[in-house]
């Protein structure tokens, strides 16, 4: 009994399984139809979304071509355009070469001009020299005769001074004379001498001498004073040409200096044209002389350096102390070594 109930269950969960087995297909079935309707519909709308994308890619396509249409027209208007300006440009670059063919001539003239006026300032230098120096021997001369006029002029003063002071010395000092009272009115019988005589107060008394005598010394004097001060006058008047004369002579003298000093530089530069094509030979020197540590060395190195770029005395003093290490006040460094060189005329 126990074993057929049992049975009995185990039928009826078998029964209960087979039926849910049944229910899970029939379930299974609508799913699968439903999940191929999903799909078809999936593909439908994925077919659309190809198509617009196709569309939405073939009108970009065509405004790209359209730009490149635009892009290409403007290509060939700046190819038209560039041909035309290369054939200006080739135009001009021959008005360039006939150009620069004129100022090669021009230049080859400029060149002979320069040289001759080159000689001209030669000869205008030597002609200024001379006349310096004709000028001043003129000065010379002149100093000399106003030097000679103005001790003449000294001698004839001090002369005059001491003849005025000898007749000042003999002169008389002019002495104050009382005039004698006037005749006083006597009546008759008051002990007068002469009853005829008559009293006139219109009568005038003679001057004394001493009186005429001076007043022709102060006369004399005053003279004497005005022809001194006419001498002084004189005496400053060559006095000033003396010293105008003399700042002339300084003027003349310092500028002889100045056109000697530029003379000379100028046959430096000349000289120093001689070497300039030799830069390797000079360069190396002046590295060698800036790099070297040993002062001897480079004072060794100081008349090469003078040989070559011909140094005036001072700046060869200079070198030769900056060459030996000691301070100097002119100089504040290295680029102050060669001021005239890199000022020198390059050759034409």
């Amino acid at each position: 009994m126990g074993l057929q109930q049992s049975l009995r269950e185990i039928q009826d969960e078998c029964k209960l399984k087979t039926d849910e087995l049944t229910f899970i297909r029939q379930e299974y079935d609508k799913y699968k139809v439903r999940a191929q309707s999903i799909l078809r519909q999936n593909h439908n709308h994925r077919d659309l979304g190809l198509e617009e994308k196709h569309s939405e890619e073939l009108a970009t396509l065509k405004a790209q071509s359209a730009v490149l249409l635009g892009q290409l027209n403007e290509y060939k208007e700046q190819l038209k355009t560039l041909k035309n300006t290369n054939t200006g440009l080739t135009m001009k670059e021959e008005a360039n070469e006939k150009k620069i063919k004129e100022l090669q001539n021009e230049i080859s003239v400029l060149q002979n001009k320069h040289s001759q006026l080159s000689a001209k300032f030669d000869n205008t230098v030597v002609e200024h020299a001379e006349t310096v120096r004709s000028l001043k021997v003129h000065a010379e001369t002149l100093a000399q005769c106003y030097r000679q006029q103005i001790s003449e002029q000294e001698a004839r003063h001090n002369k005059e001074i001491i003849e005025l002071q000898s007749k000042i010395e003999k002169a008389p000092s002019p002495v104050e004379h009382n005039l004698p009272p006037p005749l006083m009115h006597r009546e008759e019988g008051e002990g007068s001498e002469n009853t005829e005589s008559t009293y006139s107060p219109n009568k005038v008394h003679p001057v004394p001498l001493e009186r005429l005598l001076a007043t022709e010394d102060d006369q004399e004097l005053a003279n004497l004073k005005k022809q001194l001060h006419e001498q002084e006058l004189k005496l400053s008047h060559l006095t000033a040409l003396l010293a105008d004369t003399e700042q002339d002579l300084a003027k003349h003298t310092q500028m002889n200096e100045v056109l000697k000093e530029e003379i000379r530089r100028q046959q430096r530069s000349q000289e120093r044209e001689r070497h300039a094509e030799n830069l390797e030979y000079l360069k190396n020197v002046v590295f060698k002389f800036v790099t070297l540590s040993n002062s001897d060395e480079r004072t060794r190195l100081v008349p090469v350096l003078n040989t070559i770029l011909k140094l005036s005395p001072d700046e060869t003093r200079q070198l030769t102390t900056v060459a030996k290490g000691e301070p100097s006040a002119t100089l504040k460094g290295w680029t102050n070594l060669l001021p005239t060189w890199s000022s020198s005329p390059s050759k034409p």
